[in-house]
């Protein structure tokens, strides 16, 4: 049995669950290669975490079984065994865990409906098509509260609600957070050696741009509901006909586009917008200088907006001070620091 799920795209495509034997399959119109890349089990960053002591933990994220991730439609992603009862206070550095993964390699659109929970506490994505996106917090994952996401499907609010403490869930969430981002900086040399042979792929491949909430375009669709800020051509021509409006570009491109016909052979670009900020190069996205700073801004972030009375942590190379008037992030020589309202 084929059973749609998600939001028509592009002609009215969408992503089909289906039954093959005992197996079941989330059949992409699209390619899957960001899934197999950051999550499937035989992925090169699978093999080089495998490798790296400090970074084990990482394993148990690229737990997806995809199949031909280099194909533009019909791949899939192996549904593996979800948890429908878990343990939120374990789950905290599960979450830290993914937090850093996603905020190094720039993966957004991580809410609660593109992740899955399992038997095994841990957290595994499942529909990633938003990546290498130059970030300024964590926060943009979509994994802790930011303005983007509904407070619905934010994962940190719901697990950390039902935690004995959510104080100190936090703070094993911010633990996890800080060793293993700590442990990607220092082996980041691995880490680009392990994706230099698909660097071709990773250049070309297309990466969703997504423009506004998607809640937008339903309630357009559903009620004919305008949003404040009006909809572009390029989003009305897909909404005309019954599609959420679907953009992409790749790491290299300055432009974004959206497809014109249903075989996706054909794309144009969005006039009036480009493509800067939205995504970057693989080797812009692990420059360390920026990486370092992105690192202490989210523990920052996280210190003054999640964290409540003092902390003292020393994780590596790394020290973080939360007093009542202030937070401080030593990462090796360099400080930074911000006052608490």
């Amino acid at each position: 049995m084929n059973i749609p799920v998600g939001d028509k795209h592009n002609f009215g495509r969408c992503t089909f669950k289906v039954s093959r034997g005992e197996d079941l399959l989330f059949v992409k119109p699209r390619p899957v290669f960001w899934e197999w890349l950051f999550f499937g089990v035989d992925s090169p960053l699978t093999n080089a975490f495998g490798r790296l002591p400090g970074l084990n933990s990482l394993l148990s994220t690229t737990m997806l079984e995809v199949s031909d991730p280099f194909k533009m439609s019909g791949s899939s992603v192996k549904e593996i065994e979800t948890g429908s009862v878990y343990n939120p206070d374990r789950l905290s550095s599960a979450l830290g865990s993914q937090l850093a993964y996603a905020t190094l390699f720039g993966i957004t659109d991580l809410h609660r409906n593109n992740i899955i929970t399992t038997p095994q506490q841990t957290i595994v994505p499942i529909d990633v098509e938003c990546v290498l996106m130059p970030l300024r917090l964590g926060n943009e994952t979509g994994l802790l509260p930011h303005r983007v996401y509904d407070t619905n499907q934010c994962l940190f609010l719901s697990l950390s609600s039902q935690a004995v403490s959510a104080n100190s869930f936090a703070l094993r969430m911010l633990s996890e957070f800080v060793a293993i981002f700590d442990q990607m900086l220092e082996n980041l040399e691995t880490i680009r050696s392990a994706l230099r042979p698909h660097q071709d792929v990773i250049d070309t491949c297309p990466i969703r741009v997504i423009l506004r909430p998607t809640r937008e375009y339903a309630q357009y669709l559903e009620k004919a509901v305008l949003p404040q800020i009006g909809f572009v051509e390029e989003e009305m021509i897909q909404l005309r006909r019954g599609d959420i409006p679907y953009f992409f570009t790749t790491s290299v491109s300055q432009h974004i586009f959206y497809y014109l016909n249903s075989e996706l052979s054909e794309s144009a670009p969005v006039s009036g917008k480009d493509a800067q900020g939205f995504v970057a190069p693989l080797d812009v996205i692990l420059e360390k200088a920026n990486l370092q700073k992105l690192f202490a801004a989210t523990t920052l972030w996280i210190c003054s907006r999640l964290l409540n009375g003092p902390v003292q942590l020393n994780i590596g190379a790394v020290r973080i001070e939360r007093s009542k008037h202030t937070a401080v992030v030593q990462i090796g020589a360099s400080e930074y620091k911000t006052a608490l309202a």
